[in-house]
């Protein structure tokens, strides 16, 4: 591979971690149901970095991410080793979307 291939290949990689957004992911081990090793199914997560996102962002994310008419989350877990989230945006958090008022 040529020099400047590896240049624009090592570039592009470091582009698609460069987001200050947000991205879904899978929640941590941690709050599984330790009877039946299953997730409940309010329960989602989000990556994101402290340096590059905002809390109020954060917020925005996972309100947009529970069901419409969720009036509150709960977090139940935070980490940021081994899980899956990308370089940029090392946190995981994982939360439970409240009560739905109908």
């Amino acid at each position: 591979m040529s020099k400047i291939g590896l240049m624009g290949l090592l570039f592009s990689l470091v582009l698609a971690g460069c987001t200050s957004s947000t991205s879904p992911t899978n929640p941590a081990k941690a709050v599984r149901d330790p009877d039946t090793k299953r997730f409940a199914a309010d329960i989602q997560a989000l990556c994101y970095g402290r340096s590059v996102s905002d809390p109020s962002e954060i917020a925005e994310d996972v309100g947009r991410s529970c069901p419409k008419g969720s009036q509150s989350f709960e977090i139940l877990h935070q980490d940021s080793f081994w899980n899956r989230c990308p370089l940029l945006q090392p946190v995981r958090i994982t939360y439970r979307c409240g009560p739905v008022q109908e």
